[in-house]
């Protein structure tokens, strides 16, 4: 099944302050505009729903004190999610938190025209959780990547909370860990992001490494070429892999 819901418009103001240094304008609105990437906002921009002192402006202008930016961005509403039954391979779990280990071909979120068969679907099952508003990404198109999450309006939900912390890729099958209240899901999520929780992989690799181990660094973020993919970016987070 498949929903494809219509665009809601909202409309941001911003006045730049005193002091601020010249910076990108697409730069600076998709770091101020919560779920607005940095391509939705170029095309907000290109489409002209972007003015600077009630002027329109290109990608490249840069922000100067005292502007007055109002932005257009077209982005998708927010939904109700669906518990599902759906079997999981729950390695631990106990009053605060869980352990399980997601199969290959699963999606760990929703994303456009893809709001059953997730795994937070069967976690809203699992837990008992009625229903659960959801904020969809637009450019997310099913394809996962591995981070830090915290996409749940915890407000709507009452009790017990599906609260993931991290994720994987669809084609992926590995362990996740889940908090089950707000204040394990604050320290889970304290500690991917400080880096103090080890993971480990097993992986089939093409051909013959040169090296029997190393490290591969760089900045990962979405492809400029193909939204669905990820690659090198010099906007990307830092990311590394020993092996």
């Amino acid at each position: 099944m498949t929903n494809y819901p219509d665009f809601i418009e909202n409309k941001y103001e911003f006045l730049i302050p005193k002091g601020q240094s010249p910076e990108r304008i697409d730069s600076y609105l998709s770091r101020c505009i919560h779920n607005a990437s940095r391509s939705k906002v170029q095309a907000s921009i290109k489409a002209g729903n972007v003015s600077v002192n009630g002027v329109q402006k290109k990608v490249s202008y840069k922000i100067t004190p005292l502007d007055n930016i109002v932005c257009i961005v077209h982005q998708l509403p927010p939904i109700e999610l669906i518990p599902e039954n759906i079997p999981l391979n729950i390695i631990y779990e106990d009053d605060y938190l869980l352990v399980l280990n997601k199969n290959a071909g699963m999606c760990v979120h929703p994303g456009v025209g893809n709001r059953y068969g997730t795994l937070l679907n069967a976690l809203l099952y699992h837990l008992g959780i009625d229903k659960v508003s959801y904020q969809l990404d637009d450019e997310e198109d099913n394809t996962e990547e591995e981070e830090e999450c915290n996409n749940i309006n915890y407000q709507d939900i009452t009790n017990i909370r599906a609260g993931i912390v991290h994720r994987i890729d669809k084609d992926t099958t590995g362990l996740m860990v889940v908090a089950k209240t707000l204040e394990e899901h604050s320290h889970l999520a304290r500690q991917f992001a400080n880096k103090t929780i080890d993971r480990e992989y097993n992986a089939i690799v093409w051909g013959k490494p040169k090296q029997d181990s190393g490290r591969i660094e760089g900045n990962i973020d979405r492809s400029s070429k193909d939204r669905t993919c990820f690659a090198i970016m010099e906007s990307g987070r830092p990311a590394i892999t020993d092996y």
